[in-house]
């Protein structure tokens, strides 16, 4: 660790002098946030319990007492980051500009150290066009509309979460308009079960994204994608990988109006589990193709955020629901190749408030009512049935510096 803030600080003072000759405007950003959760039942969670899930459904020891009914506490600090801007100089009026940030919150147990990069890009403009190549969010992630939980989850796994190495393209009619198409390769974000899905496809996955501001307080978007997925050779061992397809579609929404915020948006697709979201895929049973078939299991989601525009007091609150549709045909769900496909529903309601102390800082309060009904039976779409619902309360206080 020692020798890595000495190469950073060492490498930021490179840049430094390097930027007084070449022109480049070079700035230092990034927060130290620090959590204490509390949560009332065993869940599943991701990046060192930052990232609540969902509860766990019960397990039984052989005197019947139920192994998940217990809570759990935690502090860290894993979730603080540092990135690096850097802009210009312009080249024949093309202007540059590129992102490096990274995080402590990598995920592997037992430590609250693991660096991982979140963003690695640049960014190019010129006049009406751009181009982004690198690694940024996925055009599901929409940074002007996300909701504003205190836990760093942002509503995960309501509202997805997903960053990936893509080119995308970039085109401006208007000051009020903007249309994108996005080519990307699953990576730190993958589909639950496919460790080589996209590579092995052969194919990227592409989105065509839409995002128009009215001329009062609206401002919205509209995404559209297609991914081709290769079935793992342990799963379908065939000369030439199988794949699978699936669309996904997402709309999002926000309006300004006097001290209030008023966000919401909806997903839905197949197979969203590089979202962080419950999902999966099962094999289709009444197929008369020469080879196996397969199909995703549908997921949709839905999610309204209300905040405000206020510099000391800051309530606001979260809700969100998603749903498990199944499949578009007979099925048999492939255990190893999703995550919690017997997941019927989850839902998720978070009140909180933030006191911000000046620009800079702010503390914060989050209780998060947390609910998913797990299917003991399936439908033959693959669909989870005979449902038994288990919750977790989670409580949460918080403290951010940012620069």
């Amino acid at each position: 660790m020692r020798k890595l803030l000495l190469l950073l600080l060492t490498g930021i003072t490179i840049m430094d002098l390097t930027a007084q000759e070449k022109k480049f405007e070079i700035e230092f950003h990034g927060f130290v946030g620090v959590d204490a959760i509390h949560d009332s039942r065993a869940s599943k969670t991701v990046r060192h319990r930052h990232l609540l899930l969902y509860p766990l459904a019960a397990s039984l020891n052989e005197e019947g007492h139920d192994l998940n009914n217990r809570g759990e506490f935690d502090i860290d600090a894993a979730h603080s980051r540092f990135s690096l801007h850097i802009k210009g100089p312009d080249i024949n009026g093309i202007t540059t500009f590129a992102m490096m940030e990274g995080d402590f919150s990598g995920g592997l147990p037992g430590t609250d150290a693991d660096f991982q990069m979140r963003h690695a890009y640049i960014q190019f403009g010129y006049k009406k066009i751009g181009l982004i190549a690198g690694q940024t969010w996925h055009p599901f992630f929409i940074p002007e509309n996300y909701p504003q939980t205190i836990n760093a989850g942002v509503g995960v796994p309501i509202h997805p979460l997903n960053r990936n190495p893509q080119l995308r393209f970039i085109y401006k009619p208007t000051e009020n308009l903007e249309l994108s198409a996005t080519i990307l390769e699953q990576n730190g974000f993958r589909s639950a079960g496919f460790s080589k899905g996209t590579e092995e496809a052969e194919l990227p996955e592409f989105a065509l994204q839409m995002k128009a501001r009215g001329t009062g307080p609206l401002w919205a978007s509209l995404t559209a994608g297609y991914k081709t997925l290769a079935i793992p050779y342990d799963i379908d061992l065939q000369e030439e990988p199988t794949t699978m397809g699936s669309f996904h579609f997402s709309a999002s929404l926000r309006v300004k109006t006097g001290p209030m915020v008023l966000r919401g948006g909806t997903v839905y697709g197949g197979n969203l589990t590089e979202h962080v979201m419950p999902g999966g895929v099962g094999r289709v049973i009444s197929s008369t193709s020469q080879h196996p078939e397969y199909k995703p299991l549908n997921t949709g989601s839905y999610w309204f955020d209300m905040g405000t525009n206020s510099k000391t007091w800051d309530p606001g609150f979260f809700i969100g629901y998603l749903k498990n549709y199944g499949a578009s045909e007979i099925i048999e769900v492939i255990n190893a190749l999703g995550r919690d496909a017997n997941i019927a529903s989850v839902l998720v309601f978070s009140p909180r408030l933030r006191y911000l102390i000046g620009s800079h800082v702010w503390i914060g309060a989050e209780y998060t009512y947390n609910k998913a009904a797990y299917g003991s039976e399936v439908t033959s779409k693959g669909k989870p049935a005979n449902t038994t619902s288990y919750v977790n309360h989670r409580t949460q206080l918080s403290l951010k510096y940012s620069f």
